[in-house]
């Protein structure tokens, strides 16, 4: 191997290695000539990290290196050396902190994707005391919850950047995904006991754009973190709420503050005026979700009382309209007003639904309903729908 990396390499753009894990080589790399580098990928191995190769990279990514990995000077020297550095990526890597707590900050003005996935929190932390990433740049976190600690302390330099984010956003309206989840997202295959929380920052061209947050945690632990994390960026939302997108939650007590998403986010954002519910994969989360945006215990205040749109992006519509049916029939065997008093825009979106449950729809919420790629089921009943649209 060492003798393929001695020879100079002029032309050479893009250097992939792959170790063992405790491999790195103890020669200087291609003679100190490689101009053209910009992409360098390793996984499990090292390399000679004040070697000035290293240097004017476009791509940097760092996996899996437990033995010979840099000291976090090397590391910002490269940082600070490419200037052009667009894409880096850090995970399930050590860097070698300095007994002091180093004040360096290095400016990526270029960076458009950083992703720092399953570190030490003090690296973790360091990291991101480090690198001035621009906000535009879209951001992945990804950090394991373990035990029982304050999510508050954990996810405490992680949330900086929502903060941050959430601060330059300002009066803009900006969009809010929120998706809790047991299922890995990225690849990551932790164990039973091992959960994570993925922050992910997404900008819209030159524009700040949809804050996007993740977590794969273990369900008690999702109300907790997005507690924790709507919470930091409240204040400035204030002018302007956000609109919220909701994949893919999970099924909780309709009345329990301490499991459901919806009381939570009622409390932090009571101004919000669009919810968007995704739902994929048939969990019964999304009826829970409607059901109790459409009703209210005994004398309690509705959630979300200024609400105009709510849009539902499911695999299925059947079952949570066939829910509908049943309480419009209730409410008007007692004489009550109908459950969509609110006068929503209603947008359905993807997946299907029976003719009998649209039609229904269609005829409480004539002026307020819209579908757009719903497959309606019952084909001889297709036409008239399509009409009545």
């Amino acid at each position: 191997m060492e003798s393929l990396l001695t020879r100079g390499a002029p032309r050479l753009q893009e250097l992939t290695l792959i170790g063992p894990g405790d491999w790195s080589p103890s020669i200087q790399l291609f003679e100190d000539i490689a101009p053209q580098l910009e992409v360098v990928a390793l996984r499990g191995c090292g390399l000679p990290w004040r070697s000035p190769i290293l240097s004017d990279l476009k791509k940097l990514s760092l996996w899996e290196i437990e033995e010979h990995f840099p000291q976090l000077d090397a590391l910002l020297d490269i940082l600070a050396s490419s200037p052009r550095l667009s894409e880096l990526v850090i995970a399930t890597t050590h860097i070698q902190l300095d007994s002091g707590i180093s004040s360096r900050r290095v400016k990526l003005l270029n960076l458009r994707s950083l992703r720092l996935e399953y570190l030490y929190p003090e690296v973790m932390t360091a990291l991101l005391n480090s690198i001035d990433a621009p906000l535009s740049a879209t951001c992945i976190f990804s950090t394991e919850l373990e035990g029982d600690e304050e999510v508050a302390v954990e996810l405490a330099d992680v949330a900086e950047r929502l903060v941050a984010l959430a601060r330059s956003v300002g009066n803009d309206s900006a969009t809010l995904t929120l998706k809790p989840s047991s299922r890995n997202m990225i690849g990551y295959s932790p164990g039973d006991e091992e959960w994570d929380a993925v922050l992910k920052y997404e900008p819209e061209g030159d524009r700040l754009g949809p804050l996007s947050i993740t977590v794969n945690a273990h369900p008690e632990k999702h109300v907790v973190i997005f507690n924790y994390l709507s919470g930091r960026i409240q204040p400035y939302t204030k002018a302007s709420p956000p609109k919220l997108r909701l994949a893919e939650i999970h099924s909780s007590s309709l009345d329990d503050e301490d499991t459901s998403l919806l009381l939570t986010l009622n409390r932090t954002f009571p101004n919000v005026q669009e919810i968007a519910l995704v739902e994929r994969h048939g969990s019964t989360g999304m009826l829970d979700a409607l059901q109790r945006l459409f009703t209210q215990p005994a004398g309690a205040s509705p959630l979300f009382s200024s609400l105009t749109n709510l849009t539902i992006d499911g695999w299925s519509h059947s079952g949570w309209v066939a829910w509908l049916q049943r309480e419009w029939e209730w409410i008007g065997n007692r004489g009550s007003v109908s459950s969509l008093h609110r006068n929503l825009t209603l947008r359905l979106e993807g997946g299907s639904g029976d003719t009998d449950g649209l039609q229904a729809l269609q005829q409480r919420a004539a002026e307020t309903l819209a579908l757009y790629n719903v497959q309606v089921e019952w084909e001889p009943q297709r036409t008239q729908l399509e009409e009545a649209w």
